[in-house]
């Protein structure tokens, strides 16, 4: 099916967010989630673009996708993506010239084989700098849903897999799930950049609310202390 589980959202984009792409290739866009996630806060969120005038011709950013069922590309992903591409990935890489800031591959890599999908994050490494790869826990048993061969669970990709290619990664839990994987030169960098982020968005919203909570409890203990006296 052309979608995701919804646990691991917050932080893929967090991770996007952190890396700040210029141009993003998305292999499998299915119902095209994280294009419209991408196009949104790299385009809106970043202050590119007015929000006013979200038309296609405004888009600062160079999102495009591969999508190798014809059947799951409709009008909401051309209006989104600058180009799609349809076909197979590992045929379709061979056509394309541009050298991408993130490639993106979120529950896809399950559906190829471990031969075929060791090529394709190698074709991704030889095509961007950094790669964004989510893949399910526990893939189980998937047939070719609506017909599409593609959708088919092949292989279990473990973290043992992905330490086999000669790049930097890191691993994060994606919930329950999911296992998000980001490799490339600076991933450390970036996984340990997020991280910050994340404690300090946690700490500006939760001392606040830590120095109040404790402003009502010492004047609480002032007037009992008062009262006894």
């Amino acid at each position: 099916m052309p979608s995701s589980q919804h646990q691991q959202i917050t932080k893929i984009i967090d991770y996007v967010l952190t890396i700040n792409p210029k141009s993003v290739l998305e292999i499998g866009i299915g119902f095209g989630k994280y294009g419209l996630l991408c196009r949104e806060y790299l385009e809106f969120w970043k202050g590119d673009v007015d929000w006013q005038l979200p038309v296609k011709e405004n888009w600062v950013r160079r999102i495009d996708g591969i999508e190798a069922f014809d059947s799951y590309i409709n009008q909401h992903q051309k209006y989104i993506y600058n180009n799609i591409y349809n076909g197979d990935a590992l045929e379709v890489f061979n056509s394309i010239e541009h050298q991408y800031d993130l490639i993106l591959m979120i529950d896809v890599l399950e559906h190829f084989t471990y031969e075929n999908g060791m090529k394709l994050l190698k074709k991704c490494l030889a095509k961007s700098q950094n790669i964004l790869v989510s893949v399910p826990k526990d893939i189980g048993l998937q047939s070719d849903v609506n017909d599409n061969e593609y959708e088919i669970h092949r292989f279990q990709f473990l973290k043992k897999h992905f330490k086999e290619l000669s790049v930097e990664c890191v691993f994060s839990s994606g919930g329950s799930s999911s296992l998000i994987v980001l490799l490339g030169k600076n991933s450390k960098r970036y996984h340990y950049e997020r991280i910050l982020r994340e404690w300090f968005i946690y700490l500006k919203e939760s001392l606040p609310g830590f120095w109040a909570r404790r402003r009502k409890i010492t004047d609480k203990l002032r007037r009992a202390d008062q009262a006894n006296k």
